[in-house]
Formats: C-alpha cells, sequence, structure tokens
C-alpha cells in the first residue's frame, strides 16, 4: 500500500488589503520549500474556508513562483499561526479549530499558551520557578495600585493578551507628581503627569478600559547607560519531539526608552558577547545557569499544566543584582531579531523547527 505524501497546513486570520490576504508570507514560502524537500505539502488556510462537507480547503499554496489559490485536502496536521488580538476573534476562529480536530482527527502540532495571567499561574505550580517569577496582580476594580505604586516607587502595567510592546504602561512616583509612560495600543510613545492620585487614576480607568490588564512592580532592566534590554530564548522541538535551545539573543530599545521590544525601535546582538561586556564573568556564569534552569524546566511544566506545545520564546530581564526574570512566554515567537544579530545558522533553525517537528509526529502517527 502507497504511503500518503503528509500533507501540513498553517492556520492563518486573513487580513484585509494584502494578496494572499495573509501575513509571514516570507516564512511560509521558506517552510513550504523545505517541506516539499522532505515530501511534504503546506497549504495556507483560515478556519473559516473549511468545505466540511467537501473534506476540501480553500486554501494557498506557494508555487515556486506565485501563491496559487484553489481547493486542496483536508490537512492531517496543523500549524496554528493565528495571533489572537480579541475576544470576538477568539470565537469566531477557536470553535472550528476544535471541530476540525474533533470530525476530522487533523492533528494540532501544539496548543497555543492562554494569556500572560493564565501562563503565570501555571508556572507557579513550580516552586523552583516562582522566585524567577515577577510578583503579578491582575487588574480590576478592587486593585489598590497606589498601594503597590508606594512600595515599589514604579509599577508596570501591561495587556494580559498584548505583545510587541503596545498598551505597555509605567507610572512612577515622582517627588511633586506621578508620571505615566508607555506605548499605545498603535504603539505611539506617551508621556502624562499627574499632580494627584485622583487624577492619574482617572486616566487610567479610562485607558484601560475595556482590557484585561496585569500589574508587576517595574523593574530595571537596562545596562549603566540606561539602554533598555531582554533576553530573547527560543525553545523547540526537533525531529525526534525532543526540546532543544535554538538560540538566544539580546534585544535593545532606545537609550532611556521603557522596553526593548523590536517593534518599538528596538536592535537585537548576540547574547554572549553582550553579557560578558555588561556582567563580571562570576556574575556571568551564574546567570547561564539560570537560564539553562529556565529553558530546561519551562516547557514540561507548561505542557503538564497547558497541553502539547513546538516552540517557546521565553523573554528574560536581568536586573542590576544578576536577578534573571520570565518576563512573558510566547508559544507562536517571531524570528525576526535572530536574522538582525546575523547569525544565519541559528535563524534558519529557527525557521525549518515546525517542519522538523512536523515529519516526527507525522511518523508517529502512522507508526513509523
Amino acid at each position: 500500500m502507497a504511503r500518503v505524501q503528509p500533507h501540513l497546513g498553517i492556520v492563518v486570520d486573513y487580513v484585509k488589503n494584502s494578496e494572499p490576504p495573509f501575513l509571514e508570507k516570507g516564512f511560509y514560502k521558506y517552510l513550504t520549500l523545505l517541506a516539499e524537500k522532505k515530501g511534504m505539502k503546506v497549504t495556507v488556510f483560515s478556519p473559516e474556508n473549511i468545505l466540511w462537507e467537501e473534506n476540501m480547503v480553500l486554501g494557498y499554496r506557494w508555487t515556486g513562483e506565485r501563491w496559487k489559490k484553489n481547493k486542496y485536502p483536508l490537512p492531517a496536521l496543523i500549524y496554528d499561526r493565528i495571533f489572537y488580538t480579541s475576544a470576538a476573534q477568539l470565537r469566531r476562529l477557536q470553535p472550528l479549530l476544535k471541530r476540525l480536530q474533533k470530525e476530522k482527527q487533523s492533528v494540532l502540532l501544539a496548543k497555543g499558551l492562554p494569556g500572560k495571567w493564565k501562563v503565570y499561574h501555571m508556572l507557579k505550580e513550580h516552586a523552583k520557578l516562582r522566585p524567577y517569577l515577577p510578583e503579578t496582580i491582575y487588574v480590576d476594580a478592587q486593585t489598590n495600585w497606589k498601594d503597590k505604586l508606594r512600595e515599589h516607587r514604579a509599577i508596570f502595567l501591561k495587556p494580559v493578551s498584548g505583545s510587541h510592546g503596545k498598551g505597555v504602561i509605567k507610572v512612577s512616583l515622582e517627588k511633586a507628581s506621578i508620571q505615566a509612560r508607555g506605548r499605545t495600543f498603535h504603539n505611539q510613545l506617551f508621556s502624562k503627569t499627574f499632580a494627584s492620585f485622583r487624577a492619574c487614576e482617572r486616566w487610567l480607568r479610562k485607558y484601560i478600559k475595556g482590557h484585561p490588564y496585569v500589574l508587576q512592580p517595574f523593574l530595571t532592566l537596562c545596562t549603566a547607560d540606561q539602554t533598555p534590554f531582554d533576553l530573547r530564548l527560543l525553545l523547540q522541538k526537533d525531529e525526534k519531539g525532543r526540546w532543544k535551545e535554538t538560540g538566544r539573543v539580546i534585544r535593545q530599545g532606545k537609550k532611556g526608552g521603557l522596553t526593548s521590544n523590536l517593534h518599538g525601535g528596538g536592535t537585537a546582538v548576540e547574547a554572549g558577547p553582550f553579557l560578558q561586556k555588561h556582567f563580571p564573568p562570576a556574575k556571568v556564569d551564574r546567570i547561564e545557569e539560570d537560564i539553562r534552569f529556565i529553558a530546561q524546566t519551562v516547557p514540561s511544566q507548561l505542557e503538564k499544566q497547558h497541553g502539547t506545545l513546538l516552540e517557546l520564546g521565553l523573554d528574560l530581564g536581568i536586573d542590576h543584582n544578576q536577578q534573571v526574570w520570565i518576563l512573558e512566554v510566547n508559544s507562536k515567537p517571531g524570528r525576526q531579531s535572530f536574522q538582525l544579530t546575523g547569525n544565519r545558522q541559528v535563524f534558519h533553525l529557527s525557521l525549518s523547527a515546525p517542519i522538523r517537528y512536523a515529519q516526527y509526529v507525522s511518523r508517529m502517527s502512522e507508526g513509523v
């Protein structure tokens, strides 16, 4: 009996004013070309374009020259690249993915992580990870942010489901005022000064209305010259289903800025030389040890609490006391920071991981 050719479906949410109507075209083109060498087909489609009765999808394939729209068979393997930005989007698309798995037995390579609040609690369940987690509070009408501001002198508020540094706010207690700095949901910088807690609270309530937020102490995560930075650690499963560290990179923001996010105008450099430059050698060894522990512990802890994952982008902070902090965990990480460092080997390894893992899943499902 002839072996069925593996088929990977990349599910996306279509966008307007783009042809074809999805983002990350270069990434999906790369995956298609690599998959073809491995004997695998790749189709990009929206869950809303599944033709349920026909066991087909209306989607796109890269032909080598262009993206061709056509009817294609339902894929057996699904790589979820939908970036949820609203509850309405979640309600619209998630039931379709669940139906695809239940009715058509398509295998989801990974289950996307929920928002920051739930991820924080999943990690907090592991006693040895707690020292790396900043105190995190869910913001609601009863949250006493003023006491936290008095305690820490500066607090950081960020959207539960936000990304790219959008919507973040630093609130700091100055000598005669309260200052709020951050980025709008359109990624524009802002700075406001308030004469009283009451005035600041009125503005905060209006600003975050309708957006779930978490509050943390503001951590000083910058170099001696006030350049903010964090460390992006990319962990991915290999062709045998094992977690591996693909690479690590330092992301630097603008001097005096609030965050190191690339979408806010930051850049990326190799992690090793950066740590050697900014920390004493003995401290670097300890920092590296902490990073290794986090890399070895976080994936298994999240899978135990949440379900199967394929790749994780861990954003880590390192403060002036060389304390390593887990700032954020992303199950649909970008690769841009690795491209910016010029390390082509790590960059291409980061791109190819989904295909290598898809091959593994396909072999396992066939009992090979």
